[in-house]
């Protein structure tokens, strides 16, 4: 399948804008709250799913 066929979204992580403090780890000054995760339907024969993130300040952190 292809990877692009998978479009996920938040209303509080947007694209090319900072993580707002709300979603920021509380020992980094954020309020640590996990921010929505929507998704439209997976290709056909999808069983599950796996979110992974990664970030880049932070590389031997790594949060699902």
């Amino acid at each position: 399948p292809n990877p692009a066929s998978l479009k996920v979204s938040s209303q509080v992580v947007q694209e090319g804008k900072p993580i707002p403090m709300s979603a920021v780890y509380g020992g980094a000054g954020g309020q640590n709250v996990s921010p929505d995760l929507s998704w439209d339907a997976p290709p056909v024969g999808t069983k599950s799913l796996a979110i992974t993130c990664h970030d880049h300040d932070a590389p031997t952190t790594v949060c699902l």
